[in-house]
């Protein structure tokens, strides 16, 4: 996967999270389906690290899925970025413009890295 590839899944994936948080809010936000999820104890940044871990550790031969994970789980540990700052101010939240704001740069700060990097792995 080339890293124009990666980053843009990394993006569909923050973007596709916060799309579907955004719906299921607007028209799913009474159901128990959507009650139970958001009461889960599972965070994407925790499926985002297990991603990152398979990727690693499973599919050291299978570049491109190796690639698909890392890109995928990245974007999920980036869509829960601002609640590194959340215990210090409660308006980095996905529904705080502060926090939609700081996802943002943090994915900006990924990319740069990325580009800079150049890893050769992805």
């Amino acid at each position: 996967m080339s890293i124009k590839n990666f980053l843009l899944t990394t993006f569909f994936t923050i973007l596709f999270y916060n799309l579907s948080r955004f719906i299921g809010v607007r028209f799913f936000s009474q159901t128990n389906w959507w009650i139970r999820m958001n009461n889960d104890s599972w965070h994407h940044w925790q499926l985002g690290i297990l991603l990152i871990f398979i990727a690693f550790a499973l599919l050291k031969n299978k570049r491109f899925v190796k690639s698909l994970f890392l890109a995928i789980g990245s974007g999920m540990i980036i869509d829960e970025s601002m609640y590194l700052l959340y215990p210090f101010n409660n308006q980095f939240s996905h529904w705080a413009s502060l926090g939609i704001v700081f996802e943002f740069l943090v994915f900006v700060i990924f990319v740069f890295i990325i580009l800079k990097t150049r890893p050769k792995n992805i």
